[in-house]
């Protein structure tokens, strides 16, 4: 228990208690391994984040990240014109509509991302294929349920 103090287990219940060093540590995994990986590029975790969106999910407009990563349009805006800056995405105006904008991964950084993380999300899928449907539901259904009540209580601070 070296991240907490002993009075937060007092506070917050084992139960609580369970469930904080559960997220942290598997956040920690996650975010160290993917880390290793892209330690060279010198990315923020945001940044980081948005590479995969784009590597999992196609070209996407400013408004489908937003809505992705849970953050405002000029947020994604200003991680966009980062990455743009050292080369690793491109915006590109969609050819049936010349004022809508899309983003995607640079060639280059492309394949070095696909190369890159295939490890990590062979391990990742890995995990998810050992699940049945029930487990991952149920997983789902609690880090939802989780990830709007925080999200409800950010939002009203």
């Amino acid at each position: 228990m070296t991240w907490m103090h002993q009075h937060d287990v007092a506070r917050w219940g084992e139960r609580t208690m369970r469930m904080m060093r559960t997220v942290h540590e598997a956040a920690r995994i996650v975010r160290t391994q993917y880390h290793m990986e892209t330690s060279d590029e010198c990315l923020t975790r945001p940044q980081r984040f948005l590479m995969m969106v784009l590597l999992h999910e196609g070209p996407q407009s400013v408004q489908d990240l937003a809505r992705h990563m849970g953050l405002s349009n000029s947020t994604v805006s200003g991680i966009i014109d980062r990455l743009e800056a050292k080369g690793m995405v491109v915006r590109k105006r969609r050819e049936d509509d010349r004022r809508s904008v899309t983003v995607e991964l640079s060639d280059t950084h492309a394949r070095d991302i696909r190369t890159c993380h295939s490890a990590i999300d062979k391990r990742i899928d890995d995990f998810v294929q050992s699940l049945s449907d029930t487990e991952l539901e149920a997983f789902c259904d609690v880090v939802d349920k989780f990830s709007a009540f925080m999200r409800k209580e950010e939002s009203t601070e």
